[in-house]
């Protein structure tokens, strides 16, 4: 699943200027299969707060709302932190 909400006009400007200065030709992750083949990608070197309502048994958010970037952890640190 993907955020859909949570994106004012500002917070998709402020974004794509960071996902430009971190674009990438290749996939950053191991069993990207399921990827659009037009998807554009960036290093994972951001970390974005989502809320979301449940996780899908295929592991996919559920009513995901974007919050924001946490400045206070590093993205190779990040563990899921639902079962």
């Amino acid at each position: 699943g993907s955020a859909g909400t949570g994106f004012t006009d500002k917070v998709k400007k402020e974004l794509l200027e960071k996902f430009k200065k971190i674009e990438r030709k290749s996939c950053p992750f191991k069993n990207s299969d399921k990827v659009p083949k037009k998807a554009k990608y960036i290093s994972p070197k951001l970390v974005a707060e989502v809320q979301f309502a449940e996780v899908t048994r295929s592991s996919l958010l559920r009513q995901a709302s974007y919050i924001g970037l946490r400045e206070d952890k590093e993205a190779q640190k990040v563990v899921k932190e639902w079962k």
